[in-house]
Parts: structure tokens; sequence; C-alpha cells
């Protein structure tokens, strides 16, 4: 995030837009620049909202980010955290920039309840911004980082799982406020969609101390039935959810890309077959994915996807077995 490349050519070469994944633009002129150059060309700018003057200062140097709130569960576990200020003073910037520059802009996994606002604000004045949530930042909290998946407090004693190295992913799980206000801004439409951020990694890659372990989460094989979670519980119904996880992700794209979330004939055969009230077990050792970090392993979840069609072709079925 420290230079502009060529946006143009990449246009011609099919890019839908331009990130620089999991790091932050560093300065912004440079947003601004972005901004207006990838309006230009019809395309948005995806965000990763974090200001490493903040987080950088608090990390102790291990490089592999901070992975956990800055809240009771890091001052339990001894851990530098990560502040939600981190996240939702380069919305906030960002914003700014965009209704001064034009163009569109879109918010990569959101999880402040102070960034949702920032979002809100910008669509009720009529700015081209939209936002994204993970299914961990919906359904779990800074509590998972003690292990016993998510069910420690701060009375107990620590258990042998605490420092849980799959839980480690950035921007970090929050506080249940922040969780809660993520549910109700996908419910609402402050955020436009969902997106898995999966980010396999190797044993070896988790299997270390807290602060040496990467970041990041193996969540494909079990975003729906953690999703589903919130529809068996009421907090958002299921052609919402839906949605969200299908036309939510393509209007990010903008209009040219609308027909990628339908099933009109002639449009792409992409198709998932799902059981809403299946229940079972996650084991993440028959993952599909090399990558086996999950926190929900030997959870149990209602909701699975028993087929997927890509392109028209069967890439995953699960009514065989």
């Amino acid at each position: 995030g420290v230079e502009l490349t060529d946006m143009e050519e990449l246009a011609r070469a099919g890019a839908v837009g331009f990130t620089d994944d999991g790091n932050p633009v560093a300065t912004g002129h440079l947003m601004q620049m972005a901004l207006l150059y990838a309006g230009q060309l019809g395309l948005p700018v995806m965000d990763h909202c974090e200001d490493h003057s903040i987080t950088h200062a608090h990390s102790t140097g291990s490089g592999q980010g901070l992975g956990v709130n800055e809240g009771w569960v890091a001052s339990r576990l001894g851990l530098a955290g990560y502040p939600s200020a981190a996240e939702e003073s380069i919305v906030a910037r960002d914003i700014a920039l965009l209704e001064l520059a034009g163009g569109a802009l879109h918010i990569a996994h959101l999880s402040t309840a102070g960034g949702i606002a920032h979002v809100r604000r910008a669509k009720e004045r009529g700015l081209r911004v939209t936002a994204e949530a993970t299914p961990h930042h919906l359904t779990m909290t800074e509590a998972w980082v003690l292990g016993e998946h998510g069910r420690g407090s701060p009375d107990e004693a620590l258990s042998n799982d605490a420092y849980e190295t799959r839980a480690k992913v950035s921007p970090p799980l929050r506080a249940e406020t922040d969780r809660q206000a993520l549910v109700e801004a996908l419910a609402d439409g402050t955020v436009d969609a969902v997106a898995t951020d999966h980010a396999p990694h190797t044993f070896a890659d988790k299997a270390v101390p807290f602060e040496a372990a990467t970041v990041g989460l193996s969540v494909l094989e079990t975003a729906l039935g953690s999703l589903m979670g919130l529809v068996h519980g009421g907090a958002l119904d299921l052609p919402t959810l839906v949605q969200r996880l299908t036309a939510g992700p393509a209007s990010v794209l903008g209009e040219r890309y609308a027909d990628l979330a339908t099933l009109r004939k002639g449009t792409p055969a992409d198709i998932v077959l799902f059981d809403p009230d299946e229940s079972w077990v996650v084991d993440a050792a028959s993952f599909a994915s090399k990558g086996k970090n999950t926190p929900l392993d030997g959870e149990t979840l209602v909701g699975r996807v028993k087929l997927t069609v890509a392109g028209g072709e069967i890439a995953f079925d699960g009514l065989a077995s």
C-alpha cells in the first residue's frame, strides 16, 4: 500500500477491483489517487482498514500481527491488543477521501461497531461505499482466544486451551457488542456481503506461541453452518442470509457483474444446494482444504452444503455420502 499500480492495464486484463489484500493504503494522498483512478475505470477499491502506526506500536515485533482484540481477553492473557481505533480511524479517513475523490469504496472484513457507524452514515449521505463481514466476526468473539470454544469467562482459571492460535485472525475477533452490531448491520443492509476471508495455514504455522502464530482461519467449509446459527437463533432470516452470500458480493463489483448471482437462463450455473436443518460435527481432518486451522473443530453446526455446481459442472457432491 505504498505506491499505485497500473490500474488501466490491469482493468484491460480483466481486473474487477483493486486491493492490497491484508495491507492498508499507507497515506491519505495515495488512497485519494487510487479512488480517483479506479473510479474513472468504474471499479471499486477494496480496503483493509488498519492504521499500522497504531497496531505496530502495540506489537511485540513478531511480525505475525496482534491477532487479539484490545479488551478483557488480551488483558487476561497478558497479550498486546489490537485496538478498535486502528480500524475505525482508517474507515473514517477513506470515507472522507471517497467523498472528495468519488469512485467506489469497499470495506473488507469490517469488525467494529464504530466502523459500522461510519459506513452507515456514509450510505445515508449517498456515497458509493459497500462493506463485508466474515462468518467468524458475525458468530464468534474474542473469548474464543481463551479456548474452550469461546465458553471461557473472566472469572475462571485459564484452561489448557488458552492462547488458541486457531482463533488468531486479522482483524481480531472482537467484543460481543461488536459482534451484535455486525449482525444488525448485516440484517439492515449496512453490511452488503458476507466474505469468508478464508486463510488456510499449516499445522506448523499455528502450533507455536500465540504471538508467533500466523493470522487466519480456514472458513470455506464451516461458513454456512456457522451462519445458519444466526438464522436458527432468530437474528437473521434465511432469504437475507442467502442474499448476503450471493447477490451481495456480486453487487460489490458493480452492475456489470449482477448476473453472477442469478438463476436466469443464460447466466453462469453457479449453484449451491444445502440442507438448512442438517446437524453435523466439524471434523477439520476431513476438510478438502489443505488448511485445517479452525477453532470450530468438534463443534456441532446446523446447516450443511450438500452440492455445489460451478460453471455448470459439479464441484462438490455431498449427496452421495
